[in-house]
């Protein structure tokens, strides 16, 4: 299913889907971005050799350590030529002023460069960046959805895919866009009592492990195997969900339009969730047993009570299956057949030969 989503990003990190939006003088790749100045989400670029993304405002550039990038399959979207701040009916909705108008992600050539920005209609214009300042072009490109159906028109009229968001923070919002529907997947932030998805985890970290919020069934191609069910030809892959103020480990399996996670000794679907992306060569497994886990052990949860929940797993019935590891209940609990299953012997997902900056960042961050 063709979808657009947004990956919250720190300190130069870009994905490998990253939408390629312009580029500089020299040819050099510029990637669509979006990110938060005084209170309005403002369309901006990074490059491969930014520590971060650039958006402007005030008629100024300001540099973001803290940004989410543009993804999507490039025979998706398609720009289209425009001017004095008009925009076409599918054009894609990225960002939000502090007044509610909403802003579009558009592009010109200047100085040898294609370099994308804010397309603001009450301005009647293109708002791109250069050597510090805003630019303000009138004759520009707007990106847009390729071959929307009517339904989609309706949604890209009615529901902005950027909504206003806490500063500091990077909420997991993600879009999904199909010629039958447009879908907000999630418009709010994971929450474990008033703790928040950190963006400012070590970088290291974030090139090795992504959270992708994710929906009815859907997986990333690059999600991690994690698990099979007893046959072994249906693979499971690890998420996690929401459930009672909780954020709980759990898997899903290409078969099934939900993820499973487990709580007071039931499981429980959630059509909403996140999915664990990595190199499976990044990653390893360590034994372990009664609620013990390595320091180098990935934490993936969090208990309303603040306590942290690690990715395990365990062979049950012929099956692999992961759950999460509750230190306090010094065990793995997984989910089968509709309920929990306590289990005191198990494997530990960990980040694989870490560095003492990953491991003193493991150590201070609950939620990756």
């Amino acid at each position: 299913m063709p979808y657009l989503r947004y990956v919250p990003a720190s300190e130069g990190f870009i994905p490998d889907d990253a939408l390629v939006v312009g580029h500089e003088s020299d040819n050099s790749k510029l990637y669509g971005a979006i990110a938060e100045h005084n209170g309005c989400i403002i369309p901006g670029k990074i490059s491969s050799r930014s520590n971060g993304a650039i958006v402007g405002c005030d008629l100024q550039e300001h540099l973001k350590n803290d940004y989410e990038i543009l993804c999507i399959d490039s025979n998706l979207v398609q720009w289209i030529s425009d001017s004095n701040g008009k925009v076409p009916s599918n054009a894609i909705p990225v960002g939000k002023h502090l007044n509610g108008e909403t802003l579009y992600m558009g592009r010109a050539h200047y100085e040898g460069a294609l370099i994308p920005g804010k397309i603001q209609s009450s301005w009647r214009c293109l708002f791109s960046t250069h050597n510090g300042q805003e630019v303000a072009i009138f004759d520009y490109e707007v990106l847009t959805f390729k071959n929307p159906s009517s339904s989609t028109f309706e949604a890209l009229t009615t529901e902005p895919t950027i909504r206003n968001r806490p500063a500091r923070c990077s909420p997991l919002n993600c879009c999904q866009l199909s010629c039958k529907r447009f879908k907000m997947i999630s418009n709010r932030v994971l929450r474990s009592s008033s703790v928040l998805f950190s963006c400012c985890v070590s970088r290291d970290i974030r090139k090795i492990i992504r959270l992708v919020p994710a929906s009815n069934g859907f997986m990333p191609d690059d999600a991690l195997v994690v698990g099979h069910e007893a046959d072994h030809s249906k693979l499971l892959y690890g998420v996690r969900a929401e459930h009672n103020g909780c954020i709980i480990p759990g898997k899903i399996s290409p078969q099934s339009n939900a993820a499973v996670v487990g709580r007071d000794w039931h499981e429980h679907l959630k059509n909403d969730y996140e999915v664990l992306c990595a190199d499976p060569s990044d990653v390893e497994w360590v034994k372990g047993s009664y609620g013990d886990v390595p320091s180098n052990a990935i934490p993936v949860g969090k208990h309303l009570n603040g306590e942290t929940f690690y990715m395990g797993r365990a062979h049950y019935e012929g099956a692999l299956i992961p759950g999460k590891i509750e230190r306090s209940w010094a065990c793995l609990f997984i989910t089968h057949n509709g309920r929990e299953i306590r289990i005191t012997q198990y494997e530990t997902l960990t980040l694989k030969n870490p560095s003492s900056r990953n491991i003193r960042a493991l150590a201070t961050t609950t939620l990756l």
